[in-house]
């Protein structure tokens, strides 16, 4: 898991998708195309009524997510409030002219 959580993303690259789609009006920001297959075969099972499936490795996806974002999440708020200071400093900027 941590491993995962090593070579994945750096925080300040999410932060940036995410503000990249909240800039184009996005509701789903998804970080890596891999996800998507994921995400068409949970929305499938949950569709068919059937239980989450398991990974290669044995464990179900979802709460090795859940794990992840919880590992992930203080790197993550950090990169997000650094982005959010940015913005409201350009937005200031802006209200001034």
């Amino acid at each position: 898991m941590r491993q995962a959580v090593q070579t994945g993303m750096p925080p300040a690259q999410v932060a940036d998708a995410v503000f990249k789609a909240l800039r184009e009006d996005k509701f789903y920001i998804l970080t890596h195309p891999d996800w998507k297959e994921r995400v068409r075969i949970r929305m499938e099972d949950i569709l068919q009524e059937r239980n989450p499936i398991e990974s290669a490795s044995g464990t179900v996806w979802w709460p090795r997510l859940q794990q992840v974002f919880q590992l992930r999440s203080s790197a993550l708020t950090r990169a997000i409030r650094s982005k959010m200071s940015q913005i409201a400093k350009w937005c200031k900027k802006v209200v001034r002219r």
